[in-house]
């Protein structure tokens, strides 16, 4: 999960759908950001989120909260969006 959030900070796209991007993943939007609405599901979606995010904040970084240990499955907690739009 660390290696796939310093990816995305680093905007090596690739590696963060790797680490983090499960198949049957999906990012559902709280309609904080600008022009993210769509619900994002696997990799594909995944991606196309972090292109947006890059394409529409100077240097976005996404810090980690809290990582929890749920089995086999991983609850992150990412807080402070930062940049500049």
């Amino acid at each position: 999960m660390r290696r796939g959030y310093g990816a995305t900070n680093r905007g090596d796209i690739e590696e963060a759908v790797d680490a983090l991007a499960a198949p049957d993943c999906e990012f559902i939007p709280a309609g904080l950001l600008p022009g993210v609405e769509e619900v994002y599901r696997g990799p594909e979606g995944f991606r196309r989120l972090l292109n947006l995010l890059w394409e529409t904040f100077d240097n976005p970084r996404l810090e980690v909260y809290d990582l929890v240990d749920a089995g086999d499955q991983v609850l992150a907690t990412v807080t402070n969006l930062a940049g500049e739009s």
